[in-house]
């Protein structure tokens, strides 16, 4: 939940509103006017460490659940310090890795409209003033693979998750009547794990694979949908997280 308050925040600030199909977008929010290209460079990578982050912290949390309600002899392997230094080398790695590429590409507020101009010619010149506006070249791809990776990736979480609800479920269906844990806590925590779950779900993840989907294979004329789903990520997750 913490780290759900720390995204919203983060959108609520930035308000990001991304051109589909480009690569491309910019922030709306209270910070508009003071913001720099290197200022969006740090919001993305913040909402990207975020977000990682909070997933991790939703399926360790339904993990921790799990093994408490049915399996309590299973936990001493997941709160231990090499579990925890585990987790923690793998985030850290990925967020070096980022970072490495923003350090690395070489962006600036001139490089930036430079490259939108090549691609794009005129299209996105009325963005141009917006010192938040970011554009990442995709060489002439017609379908640009990083992107549709990205998607992919987030749909195998969303399964992920999906059938880890539904395995909890069946659980505390099928050992209800013999474990003394499940009949004490089985309402309390099937429906903390529903809103938990469901909700990263439906209005996190789901939105982002929409967004990947319209940049990864340039659909067109999508723009609206895809900025109304990044809205929805903020509303409704401020309501149900």
């Amino acid at each position: 939940m913490v780290w759900s308050h720390f995204f919203e925040l983060l959108m609520i600030i930035g308000n990001p509103v991304v051109l589909v199909p480009y690569t491309c977008g910019f922030m709306n929010g209270p910070i508009l006017y003071i913001v720099t290209t290197q200022i969006a460079l740090v919001f993305i990578f913040a909402g990207f460490c975020i977000f990682v982050v909070k997933n991790i912290a939703t399926f360790l949390s339904l993990l921790n659940r799990f093994l408490f309600t049915f399996y309590p002899y299973l936990r001493k392997y997941l709160d231990n310090k090499y579990c925890f230094m585990g987790i923690m080398t793998f985030s850290c790695s990925l967020f070096a890795y980022l970072g490495s590429i923003m350090l690395t590409a070489g962006i600036t507020f001139d490089s930036v409209r430079a490259n939108a101009v090549l691609e794009t010619g005129d299209a996105l010149a009325k963005y141009f003033e917006n010192p938040s506006f970011i554009f990442a070249r995709s060489l002439g791809q017609k379908i640009r693979v990083q992107f549709v990776v990205l998607m992919f990736i987030a749909l195998v979480v969303s399964l992920a998750f999906l059938c880890s609800v539904a395995i909890f479920i069946r659980n505390v269906f099928i050992k209800r009547k013999t474990a003394k844990t499940v009949n004490q806590l089985m309402m309390s925590l099937l429906l903390m794990t529903l809103v938990q779950f469901l909700t990263n779900v439906v209005f996190l993840v789901l939105p982002i694979i929409v967004v990947l989907a319209a940049v990864g294979f340039q659909i067109k004329n999508k723009v609206n949908i895809a900025n109304a789903l990044i809205s929805m990520c903020v509303s409704l997750s401020k309501i149900l997280c």
